[in-house]
């Protein structure tokens, strides 16, 4: 039996900046502009039967706003009349309506059950799309940058069974073979172990290909994975070989058609974890007649607690379905996720001490597999404080990092730049060359902030009837 390697992850000790002395906030204004939407975000809210914590993560704090990384100041929602609706940004003072691209051929409100519909952008050609009520859309696209060329069409949909989101999804190209695989999330009902809180993950990766004969895509392989947590992180290989999950809880492959129950003797220590887990949800702190912690709780700051402690990150094989690799996080907490280049795998952020530092995974290299590309300093620690966060993001040239409350606020944080006049640090007895900015960016608006996206020239906030530009990089 082959044992999963124990990997770690090497910080580059030239990208940290151990004489970080904090953010300045700055009064500059940020040119905003907004847009009134011709119809509603199709939001779907979280029923009653929805009440588990992971529920929550998948499903309540969904980014409804996605970003075409292809074509960067383009983004993409879904109305409630089942439009797909773009925004390109060629000119900030010239700014038009969303323009429709595709209508969903199946009628939304027709179904109390769905999920949200879900997008994601495969290649600059073609486009996964998931309309909530568990039926997957393969679309190509034309060249999305050239409108003249673009044009929406179904080349591939199916029902899969219950409703999913889109996590993630890769063009394969092999010696003429045309295929698309892509990762769907479900959070199923448990049928036969009620432990826990009575609900399971599932993340079924699907392939489709282009059947030589007939022209026509069909589905040709279908694996599912089951854990007992909202993955933080998912993502194919680029050559589809192999997948990646950041998770609290692990991940295992199961079979199609087997039975799903697995782990059935698990033992007592996993089912306390579980109930600990519900426990802090819903209660402020630990009993404090308890044996005392290492720490004292006392001691800490709220934002410094996290619920989950003992995160990891695994890489699996596809073609064996065994974990190849594995990387205990501990403490370092999962932030975010961007891409910073599409025909890569999407990075992912973690704190690390009080720095967030951005891994870009790496499957080509074997010995080492994840690279640190960048820190953003103290932002680990800051981030950490905002206790109405609801979405993160950083520009894909790691320029700032911004991070979005539930409603109107907007964080920004700057890498440090060089000053145009000197200041000196009378505690240290030396001078400062350099400063970081943090700035804030209010919303007119009552509304609850539903999508966020950054890209290096600007920020997207979307709310059920709005869509906000705010222009970061001002000196273009």
């Amino acid at each position: 039996m082959e044992v999963a390697a124990n990997c770690s992850l090497r910080v580059k000790r030239p990208l940290l900046d151990p004489r970080f002395e904090g953010y300045k906030l700055s009064l500059e204004p940020l040119p905003c502009y907004q847009l009134e939407l011709d119809a509603a975000v199709a939001e779907v809210k979280l029923r009653d039967d929805q009440y588990t914590l992971e529920h929550m993560h998948a499903f309540g704090m969904y980014n409804y706003l996605h970003c075409d990384s292809w074509y960067q100041d383009s983004v993409y929602y879904v109305d409630n009349l089942g439009r797909v609706m773009n925004l390109t940004v060629m000119l900030d003072t010239a700014l038009g309506k969303p323009r429709e691209v595709f209508r969903l051929p199946t009628d939304l409100t027709a179904y109390d059950s769905r999920l949200c519909a879900s997008i994601h952008f495969t290649s600059s050609t073609w486009v996964t799309l998931s309309d909530g009520t568990g039926r997957l859309y393969l679309i190509g696209t034309g060249e999305r940058g050239n409108s003249a060329s673009e044009k929406w069409e179904i080349m591939f949909n199916e029902e899969l069974g219950n409703p999913f989101i889109i996590i993630h999804s890769v063009l394969l190209l092999n010696a003429e073979e045309h295929s698309v695989t892509t990762l769907l999330l479900r959070i199923e009902k448990e049928a036969l172990d009620m432990k826990g809180s009575g609900f399971y993950v599932s993340l079924e990766w699907v392939t489709i290909r282009k059947n030589k004969d007939n022209n026509k895509y069909e589905i040709i392989k279908r694996d599912i994975l089951r854990g007992k947590s909202v993955p933080h992180y998912a993502a194919i290989e680029p050559d589809g070989k192999g997948l990646m999950i950041v998770s609290y809880k692990s991940f295992t492959f199961v079979h199609v058609g087997q039975d799903l129950e697995e782990n059935k003797n698990e033992n007592m220590s996993e089912k306390i974890k579980d109930t600990f887990i519900y426990f802090i949800f819903w209660s402020k702190n630990p009993n404090p007649d308890k044996e005392k912690p290492p720490c004292n709780a006392q001691e800490l700051e709220e934002c410094d607690i996290f619920f989950e402690e003992s995160s990891s990150l695994c890489r699996f094989d596809g073609s064996t379905l065994k974990t190849t690799h594995v990387v205990n996080l501990g403490s370092n907490q999962y932030l975010f996720s961007v891409i910073v280049d599409p025909k890569e795998m999407p990075c992912f952020c973690l704190r690390h001490d009080v720095d967030a530092l951005l891994w870009q995974p790496h499957s080509s290299k074997q010995d080492d597999m994840w690279e640190h590309i960048a820190t953003f300093n103290a932002l680990g620690y800051v981030q950490a404080s905002k206790r109405d966060k609801k979405f993160f993001a950083c520009a894909p040239n790691y320029s700032y990092a911004a991070l979005c409350e539930c409603l109107r606020r907007v964080f920004i944080y700057r890498q440090p730049t060089p000053m145009s006049t000197v200041l000196y640090n009378r505690k240290e007895g030396r001078q400062v060359g350099q400063v970081a900015k943090q700035q804030v960016a209010s919303l007119e608006t009552n509304d609850p902030i539903l999508g966020f996206q950054a890209t290096n020239e600007r920020l997207f906030v979307l709310t059920t009837k709005n869509l906000f530009l705010i222009k970061v990089n001002t000196e273009n």
